[in-house]
C-alpha cells in the first residue's frame, strides 16, 4: 500500500521543553480526514472493518482497544501485532520568492 498525507500550515518545533500538544493534535486532526478516506477506499483496510460472521466486532475495533491514549482509541496501521511495517518519506515544500535580474530568475 502506498499513500500520501498532506498538511498545509505551520510546523512548530517542540524544542525548549515546549511539547505543544495542541499543535500536534491539530496536525493529527488534519491527517485524520485523509486517513478516514483511505480506510473507505483501500481494500486491505476495508477487510479490517469487515463484520463477517466469524467476528463479533471488526478488526479495527480490536486494534483500537489495545491502544488508548489521550481519550482516544488509536488504530495503528503499523505494528508488530498486525505484522505490518512501513517506510516514511517526508517532502517539505515551502514558498519561495522569485528575484528577476534581467532575464534570469533566481529563487531565494
Amino acid at each position: 500500500m502506498k499513500f500520501r498525507l498532506f498538511y498545509e500550515g505551520e510546523l512548530l518545533s517542540s524544542g525548549n521543553n515546549s511539547k505543544r500538544p495542541a499543535h500536534k493534535h491539530a496536525i493529527r486532526r488534519a491527517f485524520h480526514k485523509q486517513l478516514r478516506e483511505l480506510w473507505r477506499v483501500d481494500g486491505n483496510l476495508i477487510n479490517w472493518m469487515d463484520y463477517s460472521t466469524s467476528r463479533q466486532i471488526p478488526q479495527f475495533e480490536k486494534i483500537a482497544r489495545d491502544y488508548p491514549r489521550w481519550n482516544y482509541n488509536w488504530v495503528r496501521l503499523v505494528s508488530d501485532a498486525t505484522r505490518t511495517h512501513c517506510s516514511l518519506e517526508v517532502l517539505m515544500l515551502r514558498p519561495v520568492t522569485m528575484t528577476t535580474i534581467g532575464n534570469l530568475h533566481l529563487s531565494g
